[in-house]
């Protein structure tokens, strides 16, 4: 090497190395999804039943669970509960939008993240405000029915299985918000709400298992 070259390279300042991979610096949305569903729900589900216990004789057939959110010793536990998990599926919303990964279409997803934000309104807005309740309540329902439509109507045109699952599950959703809006029914909202929860808590569990796959 010649002379010259040599005495330019040693006072070339060498580039300091980031310590973190450039693997670490992308966020991986859908990642984070799957995980913020499945902490949610654990969280929503465990809130709930504390809920439930420092409500005497809550009964499943006569009580809804909107209840539980304005008796003093069992709200702080549903308010909390139905505002992280509100939060919660607007970030997962956001999140599947942002990784790209996913065949959802955006109209689908703004739904949803809209349903997260109605879902948090019901922990804010409690029954004691009907109207307020009443708007956010139905609402989050039936923003989660349409999203759920609208993905199932979309997997079905790309041919995925999935898609007649969330077509049938869209179109029970609408059913109950029908029947909520003609003859409300304590226990039907519990199956409707253990089915959305279910159905979120699976969904997550299958990015987590799709990402650990790649």
């Amino acid at each position: 090497m010649p002379p010259l070259l040599q005495v330019a390279m040693a006072r070339s300042p060498s580039k300091p190395t980031s310590p973190v991979p450039s693997a670490l610096k992308r966020t991986d949305w859908a990642h984070w999804a799957g995980w913020v569903a499945i902490v949610s729900t654990l969280a929503f589900a465990a809130l709930v039943n504390l809920a439930i216990q420092h409500y005497p004789d809550y009964s499943f057939s006569e009580n809804y669970l909107s209840d539980l959110g304005v008796f003093a010793a069992s709200a702080d536990f549903f308010n909390s509960a139905v505002i992280l998990t509100g939060l919660g599926v607007a970030f997962f919303a956001v999140a599947i939008h942002k990784s790209k990964r996913y065949s959802v279409t955006p109209l689908a997803l703004l739904l949803l993240a809209l349903a997260g934000f109605l879902l948090a309104g019901v922990g804010i807005y409690t029954k004691a405000d009907v109207l307020p309740h009443f708007l956010t309540s139905g609402g989050f329902f039936l923003f989660t029915a349409l999203a759920v439509l609208l993905s199932g109507w979309h997997w079905v045109q790309n041919r995925l299985m999935l898609g007649w699952i969330g077509l049938a599950g869209g179109l029970l959703l609408l059913g109950f918000v029908v029947i909520a809006a003609l003859s409300p029914q304590p226990l039907l909202q519990k199956i409707a709400v253990g089915a959305v929860v279910t159905g979120y808590f699976v969904l997550g569990l299958g990015i987590i298992h799709d990402h650990m796959k790649k």
